[in-house]
């Protein structure tokens, strides 16, 4: 499935890093950086590498449940999140120099996860969400942090090259959950499949905000990003300050949330614009001008009063 060149890491050519055994048993699928060893091929066994990623390579995931945990300060040209795996990281800083991408899982019933949480992330392109071709049912890709900081320079992608006449009992797509002291800006825009905006009933992308001890996250769009007919979660504590927060803000006037399919505060469904009791206090979750652009209603905005 991905070329890979019989050169050492510490080299200039590029090698694509696997880590843990082929098809190991669930008992083994629990790994460390740190600690794993690491093959070269997604498909079959072979021999481990006797080395560890360096900064031209390449780290994948594999597919399966696996459960990797990026335990140190690493630096890479690509790491990527297969099908129904989970890589997490606590405290942690990373420098991911082409891209960081992740696979929509291929059970119904089952998650990609990528969990940054107190992380410091810079992705030097893309983050990519990607599908197999050949899949017969989909899930979810979510991509979740905790006071984090990830700055992306590129867009956001998600193409979903599925068969139309898959269907989900569930729907399925992309999650993407910020919580806490988390910022997360693209330099970029969004490309985002039709499929989730024409095939609504089975499709997804959703966007989840949740404050923690009393703090907002935020995210930012430079260029062109629209997002129509996604869902929105916003979870948010009588700990917040009063004031208005801008959850997502975009730079580009054309961008935007459109035609919501759904919008959920604090566990109750939603329409924007209207208020909610917030403690002794209302509050309102609106489109309104934020960031740098003061003058077009097109930013997600959390407006608390005093």
């Amino acid at each position: 499935m991905f070329a890979v060149a019989a050169l050492s890491a510490n080299t200039l050519f590029s090698m694509a890093y696997f880590p843990g055994k082929f098809n190991s048993e669930e008992g083994e699928r629990n790994l460390k950086w740190s600690t794993c060893v690491w093959g070269n091929n997604v498909n079959f066994e072979t021999e481990f590498l006797p080395g560890k990623p360096g900064p031209n390579d390449m780290v994948v995931v594999r597919p399966g449940r696996y459960e990797f945990e990026l335990d140190g300060n690493y630096s890479v040209s690509e790491f990527a999140t297969g099908d129904g795996s989970r890589s997490f990281a606590t405290g942690k800083t990373f420098k991911f120099r082409r891209n960081l991408r992740m696979t929509i899982a291929t059970s119904n019933s089952s998650v990609t996860r990528q969990d940054w949480d107190k992380c410091v992330v810079d992705v030097g392109g893309p983050f990519e969400i990607r599908f197999w071709t050949e899949a017969r049912q989909a899930g979810i890709a979510k991509l979740s942090m905790t006071d984090t900081k990830m700055s992306i320079r590129g867009d956001i992608s998600c193409i979903i090259p599925a068969n139309p006449i898959l269907q989900n009992e569930n729907r399925a797509g992309v999650e993407i959950a910020v919580e806490g002291d988390s910022l997360l800006q693209f330099a970029g825009g969004a490309v985002i499949d039709s499929l989730i905006e024409e095939s609504n009933d089975q499709w997804m992308f959703k966007w989840t905000f949740s404050d923690k001890d009393g703090k907002l996250p935020k995210v930012t769009f430079a260029k062109r990003a629209e997002f129509n007919k996604c869902d929105l979660e916003v979870t948010v504590s009588d700990k917040v300050k009063s004031g208005k927060y801008g959850l997502i803000e975009f730079a580009d006037k054309k961008s935007g949330l459109k035609d919501l399919r759904s919008v959920t505060v604090n566990g109750s469904e939603y329409k924007l614009g209207d208020a909610f009791k917030l403690g002794n206090r209302t509050a309102k979750l609106m489109l309104a001008p934020s960031g740098k652009d003061a003058s077009t209603p097109n930013d997600l905005v959390l407006d608390i009063s005093k």
